[in-house]
């Protein structure tokens, strides 16, 4: 049994670092993020990481690699796929942003109201 003890001692002691009390790094960049505003968070997060990579997935990196003849390169064809595409890309930021906000916090110390508080509530 002894070597269980170890086992587990061993294992809380190598993520130590995941204890409560202590900071959490994904909270913190989501904290950054969230500071930085929504709209900044849609632009950023959504329109230019998203939305430009999937235009330029559909547009320019697949029809190069399928080769097809049939396939036309044109500016209208472009300009409505990058209006679509970042469309798209500003709605998937937002629903990130979403996520985010009603994903749980680390959790917080509750506050104990003190014997005298209790008495005086009656």
């Amino acid at each position: 049994m002894s070597c269980a003890n170890d086992l587990w001692y061993n294992l809380i002691q190598s993520h130590s670092d995941v204890t409560i009390g202590m900071h959490d790094p994904v909270q913190e960049r989501w904290e950054a993020q969230a500071s930085s505003g929504f709209w900044r968070f849609i632009l950023t997060k959504g329109m230019l990481r998203y939305g430009v990579l999937m235009f330029a997935a559909t547009n320019l990196i697949v029809p190069l690699v399928v080769k097809d003849i049939s396939y036309r390169l044109d500016a209208v064809s472009l300009l409505t796929s990058f209006a679509i595409w970042m469309t798209a890309g500003a709605l998937f930021g937002a629903f990130l942003w979403r996520v985010q906000q009603k994903k749980p916090g680390p959790p917080q110390p509750t506050e104990r109201a003190s014997a005298s508080e209790h008495i005086g509530a009656e």
